[in-house]
């Protein structure tokens, strides 16, 4: 396997595992609450109803990976595929932002 395929095959296992990591986050974020619920403190609430925004974002992610894997069986230009590489782990990053803020604004509702 020549090095450029490599390396576009290593870089797409990254963002796929980034991928991975946000998922779980979400599961773990899910089990949570459901822990929480079987404590005597009340329960936490999301501050906002934006689970169809995060969603409908990491749904975007998974078409954009889907896509730098069409470019690269195609043998699209290398430019190419690192610009949508690229923008695939800013998305990926907007995400993470997302989450913890939403984190940090349930800690400040609590404390």
């Amino acid at each position: 396997m020549n090095n450029f395929l490599f390396c576009h095959l290593y870089t797409i296992g990254g963002i796929v595992y980034k991928f991975a990591e946000v998922m779980k986050m979400l599961v773990l974020n899910q089990e949570l609450k459901e822990l929480s619920c079987c404590s005597t403190q009340e329960e936490r609430k999301s501050q906002h109803n934006d689970k169809g925004k995060l969603i409908s974002r990491l749904n975007r992610i998974e078409g954009q990976i889907r896509g730098v894997k069409g470019l690269n069986e195609r043998d699209v230009y290398f430019d190419d595929v690192l610009n949508q590489i690229s923008a695939v782990q800013s998305a990926l990053n907007s995400v993470g932002k997302m989450l913890l803020e939403e984190l940090y604004r349930q800690e400040d509702s609590i404390g």
